[in-house]
């Protein structure tokens, strides 16, 4: 990834990560983000080319159409899906979700006499 398609990334995760503070009401610049993401797509270069920023664009797809709590899941993944190509290419080990283990009911011990 060359250094322009960083910055086009790093654009595109911090209007998401305003957009999310702002409540996802879609008020965090002066356009859209519809707006915004048609724009940033144009000049975006080779960035799109990147997996994890084509996930993203598409869960962003119809924004202006869903209800706010819609928006506020899909904005999060997205910028979830951003910051992991940071980590991994600053060789951040982006750790697995290990489910924890139902706990046990076990019996309480009764001391021997």
């Amino acid at each position: 990834m060359v250094i322009q398609d960083r910055e086009h990334i790093i654009a595109l995760g911090r209007t998401l990560a305003a957009e999310l503070a702002a409540g996802c009401e879609d008020r965090s610049s002066a356009q859209s983000i519809t707006q915004f993401l048609d724009d940033w797509r144009l000049g975006s270069d080779g960035a799109l080319a990147v997996p994890a920023v084509a996930q993203a664009l598409d869960l962003l797809t119809d924004y202006d159409l869903q209800p706010v709590n819609v928006r506020r899941e899909r904005v999060q993944r997205a910028v979830s899906l951003l910051r992991d190509i940071f980590r991994k290419s600053e060789g951040h080990v982006v750790p697995a979700v290990v489910p924890e283990e139902p706990a046990t009911l076990s019996k309480p011990r009764i001391p021997a006499k």
